[in-house]
C-alpha cells in the first residue's frame, strides 16, 4: 500500500473513530436520563433509582478492570460493532414487555449498558494506534473527547425533549438507532499499522506497573486525579 493510500485511510479512520464516539456518547446520555425518568415512573421509588444507577456504575468499573486484557483478546472493529449491537439489544425489551414485567429487568439492563458504553469507550482509544498514523493520533484524540463531550450534552438535552413529545418508546427507539449506528461507523475501519502489545501478566502485575510509570511521570498522575475527580462531582 502507498504512503498516500494509507494516509488517506488514516483520516478516513480517524473521521469515522470520531463520529462514533459521538454517537456512542450520545447514546448513552440519552438513555442516562431517558432510563433514570423511566424507572423513578415505573417505581415510584428513589432507593430503585438509586440501586439503577449504582448498577450501570458497577458495570463501567467491571469493564475498566478486565477492559485492555480484553482487547487484547478480541481486538478489532468487530468487537466494537458487537458491542453497540449488544446495546440496542439491551434496550429491545423496553419496546415489547409491558411495564409491570420491565422493572425488575432494569438493573440487569442497567449494569450490561454500564459495562458495553465502558468497554466500548476503552476498545475505540486503546486500539487507536492500530487505526490512526503517528502524526494525526494526537488532533484525532483531540476531537474523541469533544465529540464524547458533545455527544453527552446532546444527549443529555434531547432526551427530555424526546420524552415530552414523544414518550419513552420514541426515545428508547432512537436509542437503539444510534447505537445501530455507532456500529455501522465503526464497521468500515480498517488496521493499517502494528502496535506493540504486551503480554497480558495479570491484574496485579499491570496495577503495580501502572503506579510505578505514574510515579516518573507526575503531571500524568495529576491528569488522571483531576479526571477522576471530575467523574466524581
Amino acid at each position: 500500500m502507498s504512503d498516500d493510500r494509507q494516509l488517506y485511510l488514516s483520516i478516513r479512520n480517524a473521521r469515522l473513530i470520531i463520529f462514533a464516539r459521538g454517537v456512542s456518547d450520545f447514546g448513552a446520555f440519552l438513555n442516562l436520563v431517558a432510563l433514570s425518568t423511566y424507572v423513578y415512573w415505573l417505581s415510584q421509588s428513589v432507593v430503585f433509582v438509586s440501586i439503577f444507577l449504582a448498577c450501570r456504575v458497577t458495570g463501567g468499573i467491571v469493564a475498566s478492570l478486565f477492559g485492555i486484557p480484553f482487547f487484547r483478546r478480541f481486538a478489532g472493529r468487530g468487537t466494537l460493532a458487537g458491542l453497540d449491537l449488544a446495546r440496542a439489544l439491551l434496550l429491545m425489551p423496553l419496546l415489547v414487555l409491558i411495564p409491570a414485567h420491565q422493572l425488575n429487568l432494569l438493573p440487569f439492563i442497567a449494569f450490561g449498558i454500564g459495562l458495553c458504553n465502558s468497554l466500548f469507550a476503552i476498545g475505540l482509544n486503546s486500539q487507536l494506534p492500530t487505526w490512526v498514523a503517528p502524526e494525526q493520533r494526537v488532533n484525532t484524540n483531540a476531537w474523541i473527547t469533544s465529540a464524547a463531550a458533545t455527544g453527552a450534552v446532546f444527549g443529555s438535552l434531547l432526551s427530555g425533549l424526546l420524552i415530552a413529545t414523544g414518550g419513552f418508546e420514541a426515545v428508547f427507539a432512537a436509542n437503539i438507532a444510534t447505537y445501530v449506528i455507532a456500529a455501522c461507523l465503526v464497521l468500515p475501519l480498517r488496521a493499517l499499522y502494528r502496535s506493540t502489545v504486551a503480554a497480558h501478566r495479570g491484574l496485579a502485575a499491570e496495577w503495580q506497573e501502572l503506579t510505578k510509570g505514574l510515579r516518573g511521570a507526575p503531571v500524568l498522575a495529576a491528569m488522571l486525579l483531576i479526571s477522576m475527580l471530575d467523574t466524581l462531582g
